[in-house]
């Protein structure tokens, strides 16, 4: 059982973010991350989740939208 309807994650290189975000997979919440710029080095965390499924925010109204969707 999850207490989240889904886990944003912003630039999660040094952080327990990417574990928050295996554990949220794992229990079937969704997890959103802001994409970052691919030349830095503190992006890599976020987009490799980009890479693995997770869903992009772009602008604070998609998350908004997303967050009207999921409830």
């Amino acid at each position: 059982m999850a207490f989240a309807q889904a886990l944003v994650v912003v630039y999660p290189q040094r952080s327990r973010a990417l574990i928050w975000a295996r554990w949220a997979r794992r229990m079937q919440c969704p997890v959103w991350v802001v994409q970052g710029d691919a030349r830095r080095w503190s992006c890599r965390g976020s987009n490799a989740l980009l890479w693995d499924g997770a869903t992009a925010l772009f602008t604070p109204r998609s998350c908004l939208l997303l967050l009207v969707i999921a409830l």
